[in-house]
């Protein structure tokens, strides 16, 4: 899998007669919803013979740019979303930086600009994906203008991705479950556990309880309160049970002594490091 800036790939035109199916969001999260996107592009992109799946997606969330919605830590770190990227088979991911200039693009501009970047032959969307200057670009506006400039390229909008009670699969939803501490509803809206990074702490721990400053953390966590999850190294399938304790100050795991015993042989010894600790279900209101 390739990452590449937008702009550059605009100016340099390196990908300009390179087939792709595309696919245009800001993918915070990457929940069901999003997969099912990519999916459908992936599918597309393998009817079409030498066609790559790509991604367009935003180094900056514009809603959050443009104060149109609060502004939060992101739900993935950098290296959970490429893991996903991966997993979910995507050939390239182009990343958009959403500066005030390319805020004031119209969606037409922005879609022609997409199609310079890549010979593409479909463009796969969600049922409520905007673009352009006031969000007014939506798919069937994509699809006019796509006609309008003799372009023979499909634009497909997959099923969108529902809850049992009807609700739509966004990342506002994720978003206000983990800050409810709901994480029992999570695996519902991402097909997986909130997962937080824990890739940045040394190898050279040694002390359990670990202790880790709230502030080293850039991802969305759930309120203070001790929370039930799993602790997992690199390189390993083996998931442990833990206990992770989150206050104003700090963050705090603690495991079983066996598992303890076990990560610090293997931390020690070997080029393993702590992974994530993907969170369950909450325990308490308090640790």
């Amino acid at each position: 899998m390739e990452f590449h800036d937008f702009d550059q790939l605009l100016s340099s035109r390196t990908f300009a007669t390179r087939k792709a199916v595309i696919c245009i969001g800001v993918f915070d999260g990457i929940h069901i919803g999003h997969q099912a996107i990519m999916s459908a592009a992936r599918a597309e992109a393998a009817r079409r013979v030498d066609a790559k799946t790509v991604v367009f997606t935003f180094a900056q969330n514009p809603k959050m740019m443009l104060a149109t919605s609060p502004l939060t830590e992101p739900l993935l770190s950098m290296r959970q979303a490429e893991e996903l990227y991966e997993q979910l088979e995507v050939d390239i991911v182009v990343v958009i930086d959403f500066s005030p200039d390319f805020s004031k693009l119209s969606g037409e501009e922005f879609i022609e600009r997409c199609t310079q970047i890549f010979d593409v032959q479909a463009i796969v969307v969600g049922d409520n994906f905007r673009c352009g200057y006031r969000g007014t670009t939506g798919p069937q506006e994509i699809r006019n203008f796509l006609f309008r400039t003799g372009r023979h390229i499909d634009v497909l909008v997959p099923t969108t991705y529902r809850l049992s009670d009807g609700t739509v699969d966004s990342s506002t939803v994720v978003r206000t479950a983990i800050l409810q501490g709901d994480m029992g509803l999570i695996p519902q809206l991402l097909g997986r556990y909130h997962s937080l990074d824990l890739g940045h702490i040394p190898s050279s721990i040694h002390e359990w309880p670990l202790l880790v400053p709230i502030d080293s953390f850039m991802q969305l966590l759930p309120p203070p309160g001790l929370y039930e999850g799993y602790l997992r190294l690199n390189h390993c399938s083996q998931a442990f049970s833990c206990r992770c304790c989150i206050s104003a100050e700090r963050i705090e795991f603690s495991i079983g002594e066996g598992d303890r015993k076990y990560i610090q042989q293997r931390m020690s010894h070997e080029s393993y490091r702590l992974d994530s600790f993907e969170f369950t279900k909450e325990k308490a209101q308090t640790c």
